[in-house]
């Protein structure tokens, strides 16, 4: 039994205040709660631990449960749909804004019949960015969809405008109508690669995973994904 830590009296374990000098008693948290009641249980201890330790191994049980047969390496946990994980993701500020990373789908768009094998060629190219968000001299980099890792990099030599297009254009069959008129930034690019197997080992990997066909990432992905080059 212990003792009040003011008089010095003993006191109950399970009493708030002490009888004899009414000062308040320590309370120690339980890491652990033992339930018995013989008419919901049936007479069977059911103890609920408050151990996150012991919780999260318990849901990983759960989970490999549900899976079958297999160890807990091989457990998928659920991913987020892409409007959570979007919202995940930290909103850059202005001022992290330094260059763009601009996705290419080789099976929609022949970009070997635009960016020529030795020099630069200017490329209107397509863009949801806001007019008047994005000016001349800053530096892209063009990442082929399906695995083709960077194939050009340069950099923007002026601001977006809506410009027209024509039926006769690079676009593949069944993606012909996307050389029409759209807002597009003139980048001015050329001939690079960067496998995809050292982008995917590298920090900055999660560049693969960007959904969007221009969108800005920092001078320090930029620098690290340029780095790879050599």
């Amino acid at each position: 039994m212990p003792f009040c830590r003011e008089c010095g009296k003993k006191v109950d374990d399970s009493w708030l205040h002490c009888p004899h000098c009414g000062s308040q008693q320590p309370i120690e948290r339980q890491s652990s709660v033992l339930i018995q009641d013989s008419v919901v249980t049936n007479e069977t201890n059911i103890t609920i631990y408050n151990d996150p330790e012991i919780i999260t191994r318990g849901v990983i049980a759960a989970i490999v449960e549900y899976n079958g047969d297999k160890n807990q390496s091989q457990v998928q946990l659920p991913q987020p749909s892409k409007e959570v994980a979007k919202s995940m993701i930290p909103r850059m500020s202005i001022g992290e804004r330094f260059a763009l990373i601009v996705r290419c789908n080789p099976s929609m768009w022949n970009w070997s019949a635009e960016i020529p094998v030795l020099g630069t060629a200017v490329i209107p190219w397509r863009t949801r960015l806001k007019a008047g968000s994005v000016g001349g001299g800053v530096p892209a980099v063009v990442l082929a969809t399906k695995g083709g890792g960077v194939i050009a990099a340069g950099r923007s030599v002026g601001p977006i405008r809506v410009t027209a297009g024509s039926k006769d254009n690079n676009w593949r069959q069944g993606h012909k109508e996307k050389g029409g008129s759209h807002p597009r930034l003139p980048l001015e690019l050329e001939r690079i690669h960067i496998p995809f197997a050292s982008i995917k080992s590298s920090k900055v990997s999660h560049l693969i995973n960007r959904q969007s066909t221009m969108s800005w990432i920092t001078k320090e992905e930029y620098l690290e994904l340029m780095s790879l080059k050599y």
